[in-house]
Order: C-alpha cells, then sequence, then structure tokens
C-alpha cells in the first residue's frame, strides 16, 4: 500500500493538533519549541508563500508576524526603514 506525502502545511496542522492534544507535554510551549519537540524544525522553511499567507490568515499577534516575516524574506522584501541622519 503507497502512503501519501504529506504537504508542510498539512505537517503542520497535525503537529500543532498533537501540541493541543497534550502529545507533547503539558505545558504551554512557543512554536519554536513545537517545531523542535515534534521534528520539524526547518518545517517554516519548507512552506511555500501560499502556505504561509493561509496560516497568516489564520493567526494573529506574534504568530502572525512570524508568518508575514517568512513571506517577506522568501518575497525578498525589506522593511522600509526611516533612515536617521547623524
Amino acid at each position: 500500500m503507497e502512503q501519501q506525502v504529506k504537504t508542510p502545511l498539512q505537517r503542520y496542522s497535525e503537529m500543532m493538533t498533537n501540541y493541543r492534544s497534550g502529545k507533547y507535554g503539558n505545558k504551554h510551549l512557543t512554536l519554536h519549541q513545537i517545531l523542535e519537540i515534534s521534528g520539524n524544525d526547518n518545517l517554516l522553511n519548507e512552506m511555500n508563500i501560499e502556505e504561509l499567507s493561509y496560516l497568516r490568515d489564520k493567526s494573529f499577534g506574534i504568530t502572525k508576524s512570524i508568518f508575514q516575516e517568512l513571506i517577506n524574506q522568501k518575497n525578498k522584501i525589506i522593511p522600509n526603514i526611516k533612515k536617521r541622519r547623524i
């Protein structure tokens, strides 16, 4: 029987379901910790812009900012920072 290859978005969803069900313990963890514990250290870098955009649109707070930053990096967008005159 052939096993279906999961997309990075499917793996992320499964990882978060496992976290919420207590598979990685009962403590609150950061996204970075969840990625490490689940063995998905590089998962966010494997995602394409569409997958990251989907997660950004479903998120809020710092997590939303993380996904936006990853999208910017993939698009090679540099934040508009005002230059100071010295």
